[in-house]
């Protein structure tokens, strides 16, 4: 393949929205987290209902925190609604520019709208 082609920007993928999430502003540090949360704690989840029901289970620690709703994107970043509208929209993963994104405005029947930039 051409050497110009494989550095090409068109063969890079846009930043798109994975899944929901919610980040629980807790004093602790754990694993496997999103890059930009250096502390607390990102529940993810196919829609934000998934990530409550999985914080519910978690523990009592968690109950008199109010999280942060937002998403996972394929960067491994948390971002809030907001900048996931953006992000959203700029991936063709939702047709019009939103100002806050939420997890049903990425489905349509039962398959999360994820493209390739071409």
């Amino acid at each position: 393949m051409d050497e110009a082609i494989l550095n090409s920007t068109s063969f890079m993928p846009l930043e798109q929205i994975v899944c929901s999430a919610i980040w629980f502003d807790v004093d602790e540090q754990h694993e496997h987290q999103p890059i930009n949360r250096e502390r607390g704690l990102t529940i993810c989840g196919l829609r934000h209902h998934n990530c409550f029901y999985t914080a519910s289970l978690i523990g009592k620690h968690l109950r008199n925190k109010e999280p942060e709703q937002g998403f996972v994107t394929n960067e491994h970043r948390f971002v809030s609604r907001e900048e996931a509208a953006l992000i959203a929209f700029q991936a063709g993963q939702v047709g019009e520019r939103k100002e806050k994104l939420y997890s049903e405005d990425l489905w349509k029947g039962t398959r999360p709208t994820l493209r390739m930039r071409s």
